[in-house]
């Protein structure tokens, strides 16, 4: 496990390098800016005891319209998609109304030749019924909808008929939300952790905390046995890893150890695809941050407003109201109370493409 490999210009184990993987991302170093007028406004009463960065995970890739941290898992569960025989058809997939999950999906399909079926369901019914019309009009045929139609996929209804037909016929390839739960769904942030690493040594920083939304789960997940990866190299060579906070900001209310249940259970996946053989993962590994969802997935609040106002006004970064505006509000409202120190990284996940369908966002 200690050879080392290249892919995607990352430095990986022999093993790990080894699992097929299709490039749908940019074969270039992660983007990564400071925030520093940010920074500066969110230490307004002193010196800020933090400095904030965003990784553009939004910016990854051009396909879809924009990229996303979905692409980054697809990368490799689409690479086991091409190699089945027969080839499947249709990808097959579920999510909803706006998900920006099945628009990279629709978009890879597209990519790699695939036709896809998406099973959609009503996640966000204060929005998809809300008694304005205009609100419920943007909502179910703006944003990613309008992109997933573009991309000629088929939207159907949960349970989803002709998905299950295309199933059981072995017509179709299935893809669970977000990808995440799928065995090979946590190894594109396991190979991210990678990437950071070589990054930080480029910039000649250390990232303190990382901090991203989370939901299905397998960002965090595979970021968390990736960096278990990382200091389990550094250790047999000698050298002491540095601490680092992983911190996942909830995009909607589940209970704490619903949440450290699942991404431990990725984790623990994805740490045995890539050779970390009888690891276990607690909630010791990771943060799960309840705070900032606004007691409902997909609900657009007043302090989830603001700190989308905030990070476009400051530094011209637009963040979506599902998932990277509560991440960011996460992260504002820690450096403000000075619950995070030291160099702080915000994951930008993706999602802006939803914001047509929050005509209210202003």
């Amino acid at each position: 496990m200690t050879a080392i490999a290249t892919a995607n210009m990352v430095a990986l184990p022999k093993d790990f390098a080894a699992i097929p993987r299709l490039a749908l991302t940019f074969s270039t170093p992660l983007l990564i800016e400071p925030l520093d007028r940010l920074t500066s406004h969110l230490g307004q009463s002193g010196e800020p005891s933090a400095r904030v960065f965003a990784c553009r995970e939004d910016m990854n890739s051009g396909l879809g319209g924009g990229g996303g941290n979905k692409l980054r898992k697809l990368e490799y569960v689409l690479a086991d998609a091409v190699a089945q025989t027969p080839r499947p058809e249709y990808l097959v997939t579920e999510g909803g109304i706006q998900s920006n999950h099945v628009r990279q999906v629709a978009a890879a399909a597209a990519k790699l030749g695939f036709k896809s079926v998406l099973v959609i369901s009503d996640l966000v019914p204060e929005r998809s019924h809300a008694s304005d019309p205009h609100l419920s009009r943007s909502y179910n045929e703006h944003g990613n909808v309008h992109f997933t139609e573009l991309m000629s996929a088929a939207r159907e209804e949960h349970p989803g008929v002709t998905a299950k037909e295309l199933l059981d016929t072995k017509r179709g390839y299935w893809i669970p939300s977000g990808a995440s739960t799928h065995p090979l769904g946590g190894l594109g942030y396991a190979k991210w952790a990678f990437e950071l690493v070589a990054r930080e040594r480029e910039m000649g920083l250390f990232f303190d905390s990382i901090v991203l939304s989370v939901m299905s789960g397998s960002t965090l997940g595979g970021m968390i046995a990736g960096f278990a990866l990382v200091d389990e190299l550094q250790k047999r060579a000698g050298r002491m890893p540095r601490q680092r906070r992983l911190i996942g900001v909830a995009a909607g209310p589940k209970p704490r150890e619903d949440f450290i249940q699942l991404v431990s259970g990725i984790a623990e996946t994805t740490g045995r695809r890539i050779g970390l053989e009888n690891r276990g993962f607690t909630g010791n590994a990771f943060e799960i941050d309840l705070r900032w969802h606004a007691d409902a997935y997909g609900r657009l609040d007043d302090t989830t407003r603001r700190y989308i106002k905030l990070a476009a006004s400051t530094e011209g970064l637009v963040v979506d109201p599902v998932y990277s505006g509560k991440a960011f509000t996460g992260v504002c409202r820690m450096v403000e109370a000075g619950e995070l120190r030291g160099n702080v990284l915000f994951v930008h996940t993706g999602g802006v493409l939803s914001l047509s369908a929050y005509p209210d966002m202003r």
